[in-house]
């Protein structure tokens, strides 16, 4: 990497430029120019000493000298950069994207420091981030965004302005999506989704208005999710499938035996599959969603499906697999078609809906299995939270499931044999 500034004769400006030197390949062009401009007062490139020597830049430190005006934020800017091309050039490794064309968008708009407003920000964040972040988030993240939109245009306000980010406004809009009829859950998310573009432009020093941190959702929430229990696993492991089902099956149970994401098995390859010193295989990964490297244990089962597949998983969209993954687990009979009530709440109002318990399985229930199992097992929450990559013990509590049989079996284990 080679930084060094460029500007005209007569400029008052530097324009730095850091040139990134990548090895041609069948996907990398060869290199890379970001182009950072920053007002210096000075002219880096000419400006000379009395001995002829450049007076405001350190061609071997490559940073401007001491004698430059701002020279403490400038070098600074410069290092924040280069730190973000070399995570971004590691990005790129891990999803297997052209460096060059993974910079170019992950760094486009980052230097510009100028004021924004919170729509623009928006714009700016969703462009930098489209190649990282799965389509069915950006999704997500929109229709939160056009909730907050509509909401705006009904009453009347301006999101543009941070300012107006306050726990009154957020409350209305909350008051608002319980009127279009979302559930709490859904509100949350949604919530969750906005704070993304706050939080970032807070961390980027665009806004400073951090009152949207103390913000509470004044809302009951019941949890609409499952976990399955080891037999049930076992269940489906031992069934006797083929074809479609028989893939659908190996791959859910392999996520069940090890806690991983749906969304992380494309990384589940040869090269990431390790043997500790103590004979037990484990896979490292760095997870999509989170960029944290962790490291998954392998079960038995788990390297009988990557056995069983020559370590090439198969490939389904998430939500194909889940409607897949439902027709085997109906196939399965027994527990899978016992009755479950599930509690949503709309504001204050409770409602309870009722399903077959198959209907309520999909990929991401596995997770939750692995959770629960593991914690029933006796690992404790902080090697749990380690090995699926939460950022506290309280989000991994949250994958937990413990039916009153669980509590009923652990007392008479604990107080009555």
């Amino acid at each position: 990497m080679y930084i060094y500034p460029d500007s005209k004769a007569n400029d008052k400006f530097a324009r730095i430029l850091i040139r990134v030197s990548i090895p041609k390949g069948k996907t990398d062009k060869g290199y890379v120019y970001e182009r950072f401009v920053i007002s210096t007062g000075h002219n880096i490139k000419n400006d000379k000493d009395k001995n002829g020597e450049l007076k405001f830049w350190d061609k071997n430190k490559q940073r401007t000298t001491r004698y430059a005006d701002n020279a403490l934020i400038i070098n600074s800017d410069i290092d924040q950069l280069i730190a973000q091309i070399h995570t971004h050039i590691q990005e790129a490794r891990v999803y297997n994207r052209p460096i060059n064309e993974y910079l170019e968008i992950a760094l486009k708009g980052k230097n510009d420091t100028s004021k924004q407003g919170f729509w623009g920000f928006v714009q700016a964040l969703n462009e930098e981030q489209r190649v990282r972040i799965k389509e069915t988030s950006m999704k997500a993240r929109k229709g939160a965004l056009d909730d907050l939109k509509a909401f705006e245009k009904d009453n009347n306000l301006d999101f543009n302005a941070w300012e107006n980010f306050h726990s009154e406004n957020i409350s209305r809009w909350v008051e608002f999506l319980i009127q279009k009829g979302n559930t709490n859950a859904t509100i949350k998310k949604k919530w969750t989704h906005i704070k993304i573009y706050l939080n970032a432009a807070l961390e980027r020093k665009i806004s400073d208005n951090s009152d949207f941190k103390y913000v509470r959702l004044d809302l009951d929430f019941e949890s609409q999710d499952i976990a399955l229990s080891v037999n049930e696993v076992a269940m489906l492991w031992e069934m006797p499938l083929n074809g479609k089902e028989e893939r659908v099956r190996d791959l859910f149970v392999f996520l069940c035996e090890t806690g991983i994401r749906f969304g992380d098995l494309a990384q589940i390859k040869k090269q990431n599959i390790h043997t500790l010193e103590t004979g037990v295989k484990v896979v490292k990964i760095i997870m999509e969603k989170t960029s944290k490297g962790v490291i998954f244990p392998l079960s038995q089962r788990a390297l009988a499906v990557l056995e069983k597949h020559e370590l090439t998983l198969p490939e389904y969209s998430n939500q194909k697999f889940n409607e897949y993954l439902k027709e085997v687990c109906y196939k399965a009979g027994a527990s899978f078609l016992d009755t479950v009530e599930q509690v949503v709440f709309r504001g204050t109002e409770k409602i309870v809906n009722t399903y077959q318990k198959y209907e309520l399985v999909s990929a991401h229930t596995a997770r939750r299995t692995w959770v629960t199992i593991a914690s029933k097992a006796g690992v404790s929450m902080e090697a749990i939270r380690q090995t699926v990559g939460h950022h506290s013990i309280t989000q991994s509590e949250k994958y937990l499931r413990v039916t009153q049989l669980d509590v009923a079996e652990e007392i008479i284990n604990k107080l009555i044999r």
